[in-house]
């Protein structure tokens, strides 16, 4: 199994969900952690290729789109969760984030929220594409401008997330909401 971040709390329930269900099969899990590092996760790529690992669930960072495609290509067994890389056919199990974000995000309208602010994940990834195009959708829908002002990325930690949330309610039009992805 591998994750793009080990600290992330959806990472941590997801490893244990996927062991459980490996270990009942009689399979042992490894796990690595790539930190969103394309170096990281190409190294344990490999590694695990050469270790003849019966296959693969990665969380993939977006990077090393040509390793992927090339081990896809030559039929080494995986599958992608959160995300997905575009053009490589490959099984994938993953969130509705694009109706998720759509509908937390006309939940907030219907509480009354017009400047709703969004803290996403990092930039470039499916997963975060998704849950953008999901709040830009529900914003259109229900009559509302987009106002970039208001999308900030928190880079998927919760760190990175608390200080875009502070800097929206720095703003001098602050939002009202602020969705957290």
């Amino acid at each position: 199994l591998m994750i793009s971040d080990i600290a992330n709390p959806f990472f941590t329930s997801l490893i244990r969900g996927v062991e459980d269900v490996a270990n009942a099969a009689g399979f042992n899990l490894i796990l690595c952690n790539t930190d969103e590092k394309p170096e990281k996760e190409y190294t344990y790529l490999d590694v695990l290729q050469q270790k003849q690992v019966d296959g693969v669930i990665v969380a993939p960072t977006g990077e090393n789109l040509d390793y992927f495609e090339a081990l896809v290509d030559n039929g080494f067994p995986m599958v992608f969760i959160d995300r997905r890389l575009e053009g490589i056919a490959c099984p994938a199990v993953l969130a509705d984030n694009e109706n998720g974000s759509y509908e937390a995000v006309s939940h907030l309208i219907g509480l009354g929220h017009r400047r709703i602010g969004i803290v996403v994940g990092l930039l470039g990834v499916t997963s975060t594409t998704e849950r953008l195009r999901g709040y830009k959708k529900a914003l259109a829908e229900h009559g509302l401008p987009f106002d970039k002002e208001l999308v900030l990325p928190g880079k998927s930690k919760v760190e990175s997330g608390r200080e875009a949330a502070l800097q929206l309610l720095a703003l001098n039009a602050r939002p009202s909401a602020i969705f957290a992805t």
